[in-house]
């Protein structure tokens, strides 16, 4: 008996949207106004200090970061599209590194209603390397809505730490509860 009431409680919680929705492979969270959202894994926390990102989420013990910047096109000046902004963030970073280099070439896939266009680079600040991954998404349900990943982690952990940064960017949906933003 002494469980139902907390139960109940998380689930009004949840259907209040309180709580980010989470699933055994980790949790969905809004992005910006909450139009889309995006799946971290169980133990990756937000990011609450400030930071220019729409959010941003560390893994548990902070070797990666997933950061996504959200734009309305109806915002942008005319020219301005996703490829622009894209490219845009990759060369503000390269302002802020040394040794910027392009680690994996552009690689564009269509994965359930979304377009991802990818590019890794590598780069070094202060006494550290960090790989870098921009990726531009594009959902067909929302054509109004441009996003730009940025994801990091360290050179040696690469092998392990690409596939969950692509899952990651793969979650990405139009949302389809009420989400919260983070």
């Amino acid at each position: 008996m002494r469980w139902i009431v907390p139960a109940l409680v998380g689930l009004v919680l949840a259907a209040c949207g309180r709580e980010p929705a989470a699933t055994p492979e980790g949790r969905f969270v809004g992005v910006g106004d909450g139009a889309v959202e995006v799946r971290f894994p169980p133990d990756w926390r937000e990011n609450k200090e400030e930071h220019p990102f729409e959010l941003q989420w560390f893994s548990g013990d902070e070797s990666m970061t997933t950061g996504v910047f959200e734009w309305a096109r109806s915002d942008l000046a005319e020219g301005v599209d996703g490829e622009k902004l894209l490219h845009l963030q990759i060369e503000d970073m390269r302002g802020k590194r040394t040794n910027f280099k392009v680690v994996a070439a552009r690689e564009t896939e269509e994965l359930e209603g979304k377009r991802l266009s990818t590019l890794v680079y590598s780069g070094e600040k202060a006494l550290s390397k960090f790989h870098y991954r921009f990726t531009l998404v594009e959902l067909r349900e929302h054509p109004d809505v441009i996003l730009v990943v940025l994801q990091t982690s360290i050179p040696s952990h690469w092998g392990k730490d690409e596939p969950v940064l692509k899952a990651i960017t793969a979650s990405i949906r139009a949302r389809t509860q009420g989400v919260p933003k983070s």
